[in-house]
């Protein structure tokens, strides 16, 4: 029976029939074939070598910026593109590395389709979804089970994992109830107006690793949530995943080390060979989606001093369970320190920060946001519920 595929739109920018093989005895930067090549660089293709450490530098800054898909080479000039309805544009550097890719993709897809044709249909679960513990789900909100009145709030997000719907807090009512004040927006290193978030999932940026502040690596955009961002070092794993806000100066995009001077570092605990971290690099950035550098927010203003005072109501990222903002109270202040107390707990989860923190925030941040706050022990009675969903999602 005969089967249609669609087929992707091709655009040619370049008119040249791509570069031609470089003999094996030259320089695969320059093309030099007198010096003898002392420099190797190995890649998923082989190797490449190289006559001097300047040709081998600038190999690995014009491999960053792009390659080719089929050939692994440096795209130099205008690429041959292939654009997809369904799937991410693909580079190379001739036509000739074009066809051979369409060729292999279309040997993998007739071999999908034959699969697909021979295994039976998945079966739906009771709730209409198909049915297998693999299959994630991209949308997940949590029900209160009190039948209390749910609202949204407005959202600055754009990733595909959010919070449909939950609670909002009432900060003024609950002010009043507790007789106190919620905390000056001058006293925080926060915007007023909360920055909209414009990552996208897997998108790779610069991070400085959390557990080595010296050191800055690459990472992987894994959750998004509210101005939020859940990272992930590349040759980490979840165990040491990190959040930061979209203003943070602690996120960079792709290239910035570079241009400091500095050089891109494995994370702690590497998980493979430190011998085999340029390669790594190398695969990691092939092919990646940059995030591009308007999506980084400017940092907002540090307060001129601590200006905080006992009692000011807040909210504050819980530590120990860092996905979560909660309503707190400062506890004491010394110095430029402060003691942030969550509300409604014992003081299993306190900490000490300094007044410049960026884990605290006014009262009323979450609401503009679209971030979750969790309210006061002993106003969550579903919080231990709240707690169970959280660590379902394949983000937390």
């Amino acid at each position: 029976m005969e089967q249609n595929y669609n087929v992707p739109r091709v655009t040619f920018t370049n008119s040249r029939p791509g570069r031609p093989p470089k003999s094996k005895n030259s320089c695969t930067w320059c093309g030099e074939t007198k010096q003898p090549l002392k420099y190797v660089l190995p890649t998923q293709h082989g190797k490449k070598e190289f006559c001097s450490e300047t040709c081998l530098s600038e190999f690995r800054k014009a491999y960053i910026r792009g390659a080719c898909v089929q050939c692994d080479n440096v795209i130099r000039g205008t690429p041959v593109r292939l654009e997809q309805k369904d799937g991410p544009t693909k580079d190379f550097c001739s036509s000739f590395c074009l066809n051979k890719h369409q060729k292999k993709e279309g040997q993998i897809d007739i071999k999908k389709s034959n699969r697909d044709q021979a295994s039976p249909a998945p079966s739906l679960a009771p709730s209409g979804l198909i049915s297998g513990n693999n299959i994630p789900s991209t949308t997940q909100s949590f029900t209160n089970t009190n039948h209390t009145n749910i609202s949204h709030s407005p959202s600055t997000s754009t990733g595909p994992f959010q919070y449909e719907t939950y609670q909002t807090f009432d900060w003024d009512l609950y002010l009043k109830e507790t007789n106190s004040q919620a905390a000056p927006i001058e006293c925080f290193k926060q915007h007023e107006i909360p920055p909209t978030n414009e990552f996208k999932m897997g998108m790779k940026l610069e991070a400085l690793d959390p557990r080595n502040l010296t050191s800055t690596c690459i990472a992987t955009v894994v959750g998004v949530l509210g101005p939020r961002l859940r990272l992930r070092l590349d040759g980490s794993d979840n165990k040491n995943d990190f959040w930061r806000l979209v203003d943070s100066n602690e996120i960079h995009p792709i290239g910035h080390c570079e241009k400091s001077g500095g050089m891109l570092q494995p994370p702690l605990g590497f998980r493979m060979n430190a011998s085999s971290w340029p390669m790594f690099l190398l695969k990691t950035l092939n092919g990646a989606e940059m995030a591009p550098a308007k999506v980084f927010k400017r940092e907002p203003k540090t307060p001129r001093s601590n200006m905080f005072e006992v009692g000011h109501k807040l909210e504050a990222i819980d530590k120990k369970n860092p996905q979560l903002i909660c309503t707190a109270t400062v506890g004491a202040v010394k110095e430029e320190m402060i003691h942030i107390t969550f509300d409604g707990w014992r003081g299993a989860f306190d900490y000490w920060c300094r007044f410049d923190s960026r884990d605290i925030f006014p009262a009323g941040w979450c609401f503009k946001s679209g971030h979750p706050l969790q309210p006061p022990r002993q106003k969550c009675k579903d919080y231990n519920i709240f707690l169970i969903y959280l660590n379902t999602l394949s983000i937390f």
